[in-house]
This record gives C-alpha cells, structure tokens and sequence, in this order.
C-alpha cells in the first residue's frame, strides 16, 4: 500500500494511482531548492519583480529579521484589537483571496461560536441585500480587505457600506478595519478608521489566508490563531522533507505532473465533511491562478492549468460521480476525510452503525467502485477539522502548487489574465454606454 503517515490519524493514500516516484527523485532535489531560494527571499515572481513570503507569515524565524519583526508586531496589533473589542458581527469585503479565505474559515468554524461572519464578494446588489439582511451595523465590525488598495469591487461594496452606516447615523470609521499594503489608497482612507492591518507585497492574494486576511477572521471568532498557524508552519516543515517519498507535497505534485503528462487536466477534490465544503473552491483559485499560464518562465507559449471542481462527499455520489465512474478519464480524484467528527447529535437510532460509519462506508465504496474502472485517487485522512489540520491542509497544497509550478517552468505567482480582465472592465466603465443594454 502506498501510505504515507503524517501523524496519528494525518495520513496520504496514494495507491489509486500509478506514479513512479523514484523516476522523480532527481527533479525534487532540484525543486527543493527552488524552493528554499523562494523562502530565502529570492525574485521568484520575475513578471512583479517581488519575493514571495507565504512562509514567513506562520513562522517569521525563517525570514530576515527586519521582516520577522513587522509580522510579529502585526499579530500583537491584531491579537490587541480583537482582546479589546467586541462585535456580534464581521461584515468582511474583499474579493478572490481577499475573501475565498475568510469564507473558508468562516464556514469551518460558524457551528462553533456564537457570531456571524458576512463576506461580500461581488458587487451584485440583489446579493449583498440578501446577506445583510438582519445584521445589526451597530453591533458589527466592517474589514475591507484588499491588497492593492484599489480593488473595485471591493472599493464599491466599502462606499455601499458607508452610506448604509450613515443612513442610520452610525460612524462607520468607528466599526471599520481595513487590510491592505502600507501606503496605499484604502491605507490613507482608513487613517481614521478603527484600525489598520498591514499586507505585504510579498503575499500572493490566494494564499494569503495566514497573513491578516485571514486571521481577522480567526480572531473575530475566538479561534486558536496560534493553532491555525502552528499546523501551517509544521506542514511547511514537513513538505521540505528531501526524500520525495516522504514528502505528502511532493508525492500529490508527482501524482498530478504525471497525470498532465497523460493528458489528465482535472482535478476533482471530494472532502467527506461538510465543514470543509468550500476548500474545493478554495483549492480552485489556488490552483487555477496559479496554474493557468500562456507562457512558461523561458518565454516559451504553452497554455497550462489544472481545473479544479468538486463539492463534498456523499453529496456528489448522486451527481457527477457518474461521470467519473464511466465517462472521461481526464481526472485525478483527491478525497479528503476527517476521522472524528467535532461536533455531534445522539445518532444511537442508527445502532449498530453511526451516521460516521455511513459516511466512510460511501467514501470507501467511492473510492473502490474508482479503482475498479482503474480511475486515478488518493486520499488525505485528518484526525479532525480543527486550526491545526485546516492549517496543515491549506500549507499542503500550497506547497503542492510552487512544486508543480516549478516542473512545467510557469510562475506561480503572478495572475495576468485577472489583470487584464479588469482592464477591460475599466474600459467598459468609462465608455459612457448604458452597459445593460449591452447583450
């Protein structure tokens, strides 16, 4: 069996598919420098000319000390505010990674704690209406979440917001937060806020759920920020392991490189608990921005990408498993479980089964009905969906991601398609025209 175990109850399963590690070795030595140069500090995003320190934010030793002491001062901020104000609600603004983190954790964790977090998203107005229904603005913290400081999005859904807040006579730079890069437009607009949390240029959006992004949101809700970072900074620790086949990072990058180089491009991710609905979506902004590239770093076009979709198991048992059972084989299956589940009902009506029991039976069934049509799997197995292993998780596919990237020569790091994206809207906007009239 190919199993690798983390931890007690924190193991891969990789015997659903056919890689050749040892064929591999070689290529990781290399990649495993790439990446200790990128954690050293190194230009690794050439397109921005900036340094990528999504490892620093779990465990600032690794990075210089100038750069150890500003996170540091920055978790004491946020740790500070949140130790000495209290809201019932987090009103959270921001988009792509400024808000598919916080959604994560948001929705992980809403069972568990007594306040409510409303992420927008989107600047459809018939959406916001619906997800502010019923929250109370005198009781809630508003954090406008953009790195740039000049995201439009987000920039309209924060002007929304304060008219609300003045409509009924409520000071909203009293109830406001605002995440974003020193110096920037929101930085100076939030001057007078209730606070400022600062974002690097060296955190990429989509994985910036361990800088401020997302542990405003731990914070808000009581959670362990100092678990949620400390599984990051022991997975980090793990997937620099030099033996690939020891490495949980190295081996799902190898099981994905080999399955693009058999013309496998997708990626279906199938977490066995409902708490973890939105890590497929999560892991598809991750992985799609990253991945999804017209040009290698040599310059050479070759348009890249893994898509990524999935829901949760059991649910999609009776949707698009059908598919995957009998339709085309172009996919990679990642089922994630959770052993004991946090949070429970009297199910003894069940006996001599529990609701678990089923749970697992339909993974296993899953994941034996996949095999039998030779459809490529692996697994990873947490003991429960706390900080630490949603810390870990999140850490895991990161790595999987620069490991990936580094392969095929492609940035990881930059995104040019969004950018060009909002170019064209900015056109749109200046045009004049009654846009809806447009088809």
């Amino acid at each position: 069996m190919k199993l690798l175990n983390l931890a007690e109850g924190f193991w891969l399963n990789y015997e659903g598919v056919s890689v050749n590690l040892s064929s591999y070795q070689s290529w990781f030595r290399d990649a495993l420098k790439f990446m200790a140069q990128l954690e050293e500090g190194a230009i690794v995003n050439p397109t921005e000319n900036t340094q990528v320190g999504t490892y620093w934010l779990r465990n600032p030793a690794v990075a210089s000390p100038q750069i150890a002491e500003d996170i540091k001062k920055e978790w004491v901020k946020l740790r500070n505010f949140f130790e000495t104000n209290s809201f019932e609600s987090l009103i959270y603004a921001g988009i792509g990674g400024s808000s598919l983190g916080p959604m994560l954790i948001a929705e992980c964790f809403k069972a568990q704690r007594n306040k409510k977090v409303v992420v927008l998203d989107n600047v459809d107005v018939e959406g916001l209406a619906i997800k502010l229904c019923g929250i109370n603005l005198a009781n809630s913290l508003v954090c406008v979440a953009s790195k740039s400081g000049s995201t439009t999005e987000t920039a309209v859904v924060a002007k929304i917001l304060q008219h609300l807040y003045l409509s009924q006579g409520l000071p909203f730079n009293m109830h406001a937060v605002a995440v974003t890069m020193e110096g920037s437009k929101l930085w100076e607009e939030a001057k007078n806020w209730a606070e400022r949390f600062k974002i690097w240029d060296w955190v990429r959006g989509r994985m910036s759920i361990t800088s401020a992004v997302g542990l405003v949101v731990t914070h808000f809700l009581n959670l362990d920020t100092d678990a949620f970072l400390r599984g990051a900074s022991w997975m980090d620790n793990i997937t620099r392991e030099n033996d690939i086949q020891s490495n949980p990072a190295g081996i799902i990058a190898c099981c994905l490189i080999d399955a693009t180089k058999r013309n496998k491009h997708n990626l279906v991710v199938l977490p066995y608990s409902d708490r973890l609905e939105l890590f497929s979506k999560y892991l598809q902004q991750l992985f799609m921005e990253s991945l999804g590239k017209e040009v290698r770093k040599n310059g050479v076009v070759e348009n890249h990408g893994i898509t990524v979709y999935g829901n949760k198991g059991t649910t999609d048992q009776h949707s698009f498993i059908q598919q995957l059972q009998e339709g085309r084989d172009d996919f990679t299956v990642c089922f994630i479980r959770r052993l004991h589940p946090d949070i429970t009902l009297d199910d003894t009506a069940l006996k001599p089964f529990t609701a678990d029991s089923y749970l697992n039976a339909f993974y296993l069934g899953t994941r034996e009905a996949l095999s039998e049509k030779k459809r490529e799997w692996f697994s990873i197995t947490v003991p429960k969906v706390d900080e630490f292993n949603l810390g870990a998780l999140i850490a895991l596919f990161e790595r999987v991601v620069g490991f990936y990237a580094h392969y095929f020569g492609i940035n990881a790091y930059d995104q040019p398609g969004v950018e060009a994206g909002k170019k064209a809207a900015s056109k749109w906007l200046q045009s004049g025209e009654d846009l809806k009239k447009i088809p």
